[in-house]
């Protein structure tokens, strides 16, 4: 075994740290040494911290002076790291051990855990093959130089056996291999995110890159044969395949997940060329080398290993069945409630909703087809919100519903606050033709106005609103296009009313612009809904608005963000310089019209223009002008 590795250090307490516990002050000033409350543990019980010479327990109170002398031993720490490591050993003899690798091990720190339990010189042991650190499966441990070599040749000469049990997204036919297209020259990462890979510093995962880029695929030297297991549904996913894959030899971790990934059936993962399920985020890789047959090198007997698939594979796939026959009992009680027996719904990413061409929302039924969204429950907390915030104490309260697609937000406000009026924005004609047809089926339209209008180019209302609404499009096109099955569900949704650039954050932006003219100063407000993840960075948009409220949606996410504009500008006073603005506009236009007869320093008069008209005075400014203009009018032939 290595020579042990000891860190040394000597400090003086000072006065600052006098009373403090020895534990305590070791953290707080050698952390980069001790790194944990458990390691430093450890450390006393070893006899290593020492205090003026002698050996202390953790609990010790250091007095300012005391020299602090610590011999930590990384040897022996590493050893009791290792030996916590859980080991399931299947085979072992003089030669060789066979072991079962669980998921999450890093596997340098495997090979050393490996290196402790059997005793073994780092030197001498070899693994014969890797297996990535979010993946299990059986491995093969030489404890000599020549077993290794002779446990090589077996592999790379393709004479060893394995198979793979994997959970892939969608529904893999059970000719697979004779579907799969040329991929001989797709030798690039495409679309693939690599922050997975860099967060966990998987080895094997960041040299992915430079191995697929190196060469072309090869079919034939990855898969011999393909045995699908069973087929199980999932919201998500809409299918999941689980499969047996008989392997070539040497393994190809990173080609199998490309061959899927490419081929429109992704491994489940959070790896490089793997999609991971939203439900299921946490499950790790869902990739196993179960079963692993060699003959003995030495005794030439034959060794076969056979493991059942991990139980967490099964959990996944029972939860995703749950999730998909719940989301499935709903539909049919939604079908059920609009006096529908059975339908034909033809492509299964189709929104029920399009098919009945209704949805309920906030207890209500709104018509809706493919030119407008179809509501979402998360987005009844907005309709909670405006209700709760409108001011009690007016007889008529204005509401503004800007993208109002079917009219869902602002109708189930009017609808359920009768001294209320509105008006729903949007820019596409059809989705208020939507609208309409919801008003009169809910007989609101007496209450309620239409405007086809981009919100970019909305102009000052006559009369200002209590409150705006919005469910502004928020989506990043570039980050939900690597779902490629929440694609598919978001094909039949008007594009417009889904994505925005910035990231998400282009209309939270725009609507910040144009909201102080639409809204009342007293006890107006914004009320807006917000993406997963979005609230903070929509806060630093509208950093000059007081936020009243962020409220959570049924899955706990924040959604709705209440804002009002107290910590902001007096409107009316930009309406005032507005005014003002547009009055020197037009006085500059009429002396712009004369200039030519006026006999005067036109340069003088431009700068006093420009000077005033937009960031001084309104009055000094217009003193300025009548001055002039009584000097130089009696002058000019007008």
């Amino acid at each position: 075994m290595e020579a042990e590795r000891i860190n040394h250090f000597r400090d003086t307490v000072l006065a600052s740290s006098d009373g403090v516990r020895a534990k305590k002050w070791l953290l707080a000033y050698h952390r980069d040494v001790v790194q944990s409350k458990e390691n430093v543990h450890r450390s006393f019980k070893r006899k290593e911290i020492f205090v003026n010479g002698q050996a202390i327990e953790e609990t010790r109170i250091l007095r300012e002076g005391d020299v602090v002398e610590v011999n930590y031993n990384q040897t022996m720490e590493e050893k009791t790291r290792m030996e916590n490591v859980d080991l399931d050993i299947r085979y072992q003899d003089e030669h060789l051990a066979v072991v079962w690798k669980a998921p999450g091990q890093n596997f340098g720190d495997y090979e050393k855990a490996i290196l402790y339990a059997l005793n073994l010189d780092h030197d001498t042991m070899q693994c014969v093959f890797m297996l990535q650190k979010a993946g299990s499966g059986l491995l093969i441990i030489a404890k000599s130089e020549k077993i290794q070599k002779a446990l090589l040749d077996i592999y790379e000469s393709g004479n060893m056996t394995m198979g793979m049990s994997v959970v892939c997204h969608g529904n893999v036919p059970n000719d697979f291999l004779s579907t799969v297209p040329d991929l001989g020259n797709v030798v690039v990462l495409n679309n693939v995110d690599l922050t997975e890979a860099m967060e966990n510093e998987d080895e094997e995962d960041l040299s992915v890159i430079a191995r697929t880029r190196a060469r072309p695929f090869d079919l034939e030297s990855i898969i011999r044969s393909i045995t699908v297991e069973t087929i199980t549904r999932s919201n998500q996913a809409n299918y999941l395949s689980t499969l047996h894959l008989d392997l070539q030899t040497p393994l190809q971790n990173s080609e199998i997940r490309r061959l899927f990934y490419l081929t429109g059936y992704p491994i489940i993962g959070k790896s490089i060329y793997t999609r991971y399920l939203k439900s299921s985020s946490k499950k790790g890789l869902c990739m196993s080398l179960t079963h692993l047959g060699f003959v003995h090198p030495v005794t030439q007997q034959p060794l076969e290993f056979k493991n059942a698939e991990p139980v967490k594979f099964a959990h996944l796939r029972e939860r995703e069945t749950k999730f998909w026959q719940r989301r499935r009992d709903a539909e049919e009680e939604q079908l059920k409630y609009a006096g529908v027996d059975e339908v034909d719904r033809g492509d299964t990413n189709k929104p029920l909703a399009y098919v009945l061409g209704e949805k309920r929302f906030y207890g209500l039924c709104f018509k809706v087809n493919e030119s407008c969204l179809v509501p979402r429950p998360s987005s009844e907390i907005l309709v909670e919100a405006v209700l709760e915030y409108l001011p009690q104490e007016k007889q008529t309260t204005r509401v503004l519903d800007v993208g109002t697609g079917c009219g869902n937000l602002l109708l189930s406000v009017l609808h359920n606050s009768p001294q209320s009026r509105g008006v729903g924005v949007d820019i596409s004609k059809a989705a208020l033709e939507v609208a309409t047809q919801n008003a009169q089926l809910l007989g609101l339209e007496d209450r309620v106005g239409w405007l086809c209008k981009d919100m970019a180019l909305m102009e000052d209302p006559v009369q200002l609103y209590d409150i705006l609404v919005c469910n502004p499009p928020y989506l990043h096109r570039k980050t939900t296009k690597k779902e490629a099955q929440q694609m598919a569900r978001l094909s039949h949704e008007p594009a417009e009313a889904l994505f925005a650039g910035e990231e998400g954050f282009e209309f939270y932006r725009i609507l910040h612009s144009i909201a102080h003219r639409l809204v009342c100063q007293h006890n107006g407000r914004v009320i807006l809904e917000c993406g997963k993840g979005m609230m903070d960075k929509v806060k630093d948009i509208w950093s000059d608005w007081k936020v009243l409220e962020v409220r959570k949606d049924r899955q706990g996410w924040d959604r709705c963000l209440v804002l009002s504009n107290e910590n902001g500008v007096d409107r009316l006073k930009v309406q005032k310089r507005v005014k003002k603005r547009r009055t020197a506009l037009i006085l500059y236009m009429v002396f712009t019209v004369i200039k030519e007869d006026l006999r005067y320093n036109l340069l003088e008069f431009e700068l006093i223009l420009l000077k005033h008209s937009l960031t001084h005075d309104f009055t000094l400014f217009a003193n300025r002008i009548l001055n002039l203009w009584d000097r130089y009018s009696g002058q000019a032939d007008v």
